[in-house]
């Protein structure tokens, strides 16, 4: 994947994308829609965790692409 944002950061195109990357663990279960946004670094909680659930991380690119707070950008989600 890190190849991948190189093609797009290396684009002339005027697609606008957005590259969005789960946190380290990545898990079946419920959408609890308390998800937070950040940018480059890995985004972890107070303990150290760095997780969210796959209905979340599903939310998260749907909020994205309707918002659209982030084109040309990479942006991580976890709790």
């Amino acid at each position: 994947m890190g190849k991948a944002l190189e093609v797009f950061r290396q684009s002339t195109s005027p697609i606008n994308w957005t590259f969005i990357s789960p946190a380290a663990l990545i898990f079946p279960g419920e959408k609890q829609a308390l998800y937070r946004v950040g940018a480059e670094q890995l985004l972890v909680d107070s303990e150290g965790n760095s997780k969210i659930s796959v209905s979340d991380y599903a939310l998260a690119m749907i909020d994205e692409l309707e918002a659209a707070k982030y084109p040309q950008q990479r942006i991580g989600v976890a709790y």
